[in-house]
């Protein structure tokens, strides 16, 4: 026993080893097939899963893209098969809230989810953006109430520029948030008004929507640590539950440089946590490229790998990254996309199996209870869960 225990003390924790170890479980969370008998769409083949997130006793956020005119946004509890869904709102709904409190101007006619979080008390939290002309919000509903109550945080304010019909949340690529605060990841290709930066907000802001996002991390703080001149992207953003900090990928399109960078949330202070070359060098490949981020239990961070080099074992697989710091980690390939796909559960809405992963945008989440990773993989129509037992 003691020889062994001076083997499990060189060991560190959380460990590459450690997190390769284990029988590989895939399931479909929730299958193309249920999300179209959820959502209220006449048409069974029907249904589109947009963004995901997941709330602190481990059921999942997701919005429905099925109707285009009205998305619907549900809780799932996935602990049970069939998965049991729980309207929260849909976006007539949100469309209808904002025209409430938009005066004279006219009602939004496009509205787009953008990212799914929840705050301290459970409550949902809604962010909205879309190609032009459609304009940003951030909603709180409280979901527990009947019915359901609708608070418009931000969207009509007008912070920055008077006369300009942008507000302090336009041109957003994703949200996370801590406590009552959201974060919020802007973008300059979407017309945010101080460019490529991250705003905060108090999500019980009065209801109005006239609040506006403060700045937390400037352009000019993301190019001291990126480079100056280098493309800033950043596409999806984490809470660090061990450090209280936030992670964002630096990862939205091929120029960016895939690193992810830790924001401390009080002073706005950016590292690079893990440098792209680092999880390259691990996973001996040659490119990686997220398209969602999110993090576990044991600190463990979590990486949808969207953009990687084809014909590589890593591309479109998850990677797991343990002892995160420093521009260091250690990178393991969790899934990679052959055993995903491989899978006898696997399938379209049809029941036909398909040949490779289509990841979205901010649709990765992570159970803070049970550790499994959630995913939305468009070909299926539905949601791919991975844990390793």
């Amino acid at each position: 026993m003691r020889r062994l225990w001076v083997i499990l003390l060189l060991l560190p924790l959380g460990s590459p080893l450690s997190l390769a170890q284990g029988t590989l479980v895939i399931r479909m969370a929730i299958t193309g097939a249920q999300l179209a008998a959820a959502n209220a769409t006449p048409d069974p083949t029907r249904a589109s899963p947009g963004r995901l997130g997941v709330t602190a006793d481990g059921k999942l956020l997701l919005s429905d893209f099925s109707d285009q005119a009205n998305n619907e946004i549900f809780i799932v509890d996935v602990s049970v098969n069939p998965p049991v869904f729980t309207k929260v709102t849909d976006t007539a709904t949100l469309k209808q809230k904002v025209d409430n409190e938009n005066g004279p101007d006219p009602a939004p006619t496009v509205m787009t989810p953008q990212t799914l979080d929840v705050d301290r008390d459970g409550h949902v939290i809604i962010l909205t953006d879309g190609a032009d002309p459609e304009v940003a919000y951030l909603f709180h509903v409280d979901q527990t109430a009947t019915p359901p109550v609708v608070r418009l945080v931000a969207g009509l304010d007008r912070p920055f520029l008077p006369l300009s019909p942008a507000s302090s949340i336009e041109g957003n690529r994703s949200m996370a948030v801590i406590g009552y605060t959201a974060y919020i990841t802007l973008n300059d290709r979407f017309n945010a008004v101080n460019g490529d930066s991250i705003v905060k907000i108090d999500v019980h802001s009065p209801d109005g929507g006239k609040t506006a996002a403060t700045e937390l991390v400037s352009q000019s703080q993301l190019e001291a640590v990126v480079g100056v001149g280098q493309d800033i992207d950043l596409n999806d953003i984490a809470v660090r539950p061990a450090k209280g900090t936030l992670v964002v990928i630096n990862s939205g399109r091929a120029q960016s440089n895939d690193d992810l960078l830790e924001i401390d949330p009080q002073t706005g202070a950016v590292s690079v946590l893990v440098a792209a070359t680092d999880i390259e060098a691990d996973l001996g490949t040659t490119d990686v490229g997220y398209s969602g981020i999110d993090i576990g239990p044991n600190d463990i961070i979590y990486l949808a790998n969207a953009f990687g080099t084809s014909g590589q074992a890593a591309n479109r697989g998850i990677i797991a990254v343990a002892n995160a710091g420093g521009g260091r980690g250690d990178a393991t390939l969790f899934a990679s996309q052959a055993d995903i796909i491989a899978h006898s559960s696997v399938r379209t809405i049809s029941g036909a199996p398909i040949t490779s992963l289509s990841y979205q945008n901010a649709g990765l989440a992570v159970s803070p209870t049970t550790g499994e990773v959630f995913f939305v993989e468009r070909n299926t129509a539905g949601v791919i869960g991975l844990r390793r037992e």
